[in-house]
């Protein structure tokens, strides 16, 4: 009986020491929503080959040229669970991209002679981020996971990938209701070799981006 009470006693200490914990680290105001703007680009330039490389038999398949990077914009929303994790949900909406094809291409043969590709990129973003504090100070330095939606739409190909995407930053608390973000984020894409590798092409992605959101609870 003496072993039972004990184990009973630390037990119960146990759940007084962890209720405190929870206690002391309850969030005044878990909710936030927010948005952001950024630096954003696609990775068509992967598909074309270096100028070394060029010949007229890559040409039939692959593109000339590729411009894409450029304003990056997007909204979250999440809570923060305690002030170490974080659930949150985003949409990034990434610059559109221009590909240039040779006139002599499979893509200006199946497409009436166009040369031009413009492509429409956006994610849908569910992920969680662990914080740590700097210090006594406000600043958190975080690190993001989770799994995104990725989207490409155009004339050639509309297609859906449930990606990785990764991130890491700095958020600071500017005041109980007001916070802020500056971060880098990554999501995989997708690519394959085949005669025309633009068909199937899902960008890998790249931002830079600071946000500020509004809390409550």
């Amino acid at each position: 009986m003496k072993f039972v009470a004990r184990w009973a006693t630390l037990l119960g200490s146990s759940l007084t020491l962890f209720s405190s914990i929870v206690m002391a680290d309850k969030v005044e105001y878990p909710w936030y929503v927010g948005g952001g703007i950024g630096w954003g680009t696609t990775t068509w330039e992967g598909l074309v080959p270096a100028t070394a490389n060029q010949n007229l038999a890559l040409s039939m398949s692959t593109p000339n040229s590729a411009h894409e990077g450029g304003f990056l914009w997007g909204v979250a929303a999440g809570i923060e669970v305690i002030p170490q994790f974080q659930v949150e949900f985003n949409y990034w909406d990434y610059p559109d991209a221009t590909i240039q094809f040779d006139p002599e291409s499979l893509y200006s043969f199946e497409n009436n002679g166009e040369t031009e590709l413009k492509t429409k990129t956006y994610t849908l973003v569910l992920q969680g981020k662990f914080l740590v504090p700097w210090k006594d100070t406000k600043l958190r330095l975080f690190a993001s996971a989770g799994g995104a939606w990725l989207n490409r739409q155009d004339n050639l190909f509309n297609n859906e990938l449930i990606s990785p995407t990764f991130g890491v930053g700095l958020n600071y608390g500017f005041t109980p209701h007001l916070m802020g973000e500056f971060g880098f984020i990554y999501t995989a894409g997708y690519g394959e070799s085949e005669l025309n590798p633009a068909d199937d092409f899902m960008p890998f992605l790249y931002g830079i981006f600071t946000r500020l959101y509004y809390r409550w609870g």
